[in-house]
């Protein structure tokens, strides 16, 4: 059928993904909000920050500095789609986390 191929900006993704590595290391290394927040949250945390840091470094290792994607290649699809879920997890956790303190 008709097949739709899209250029990923690489380093894009790769920032996106470390910026959200970043924010866990920040949060978590603020001990009054890490306290505050309490261990299961923490826990909670740490757990979508290995989740985004796995996709991340899945991803990053497949795709080298360019990547072009065909929407019938499920393959990549889906480890684009791992990063950005895994983004979304870790920005979802850290912002109900700090709402909470």
């Amino acid at each position: 059928g008709n097949v739709t191929t899209i250029t990923i900006n690489v380093a894009e993704i790769k920032d996106y993904g470390q910026a959200g590595l970043n924010a866990v290391s920040t949060v978590l290394s603020i001990g009054a909000v890490a306290s505050g927040i309490g261990a299961s949250t923490v826990g909670i945390i740490t757990l979508a920050d290995t989740a985004l840091s796995t996709a991340l470094n899945s991803f990053s290792t497949a795709a080298g500095s360019t990547l072009t994607i065909s929407y019938d290649d499920t393959n990549w699809k889906s480890r684009v789609d791992s990063v950005l879920s895994a983004l979304t997890k870790v920005e979802s956790d850290l912002s109900a986390a700090i709402t909470g303190v």
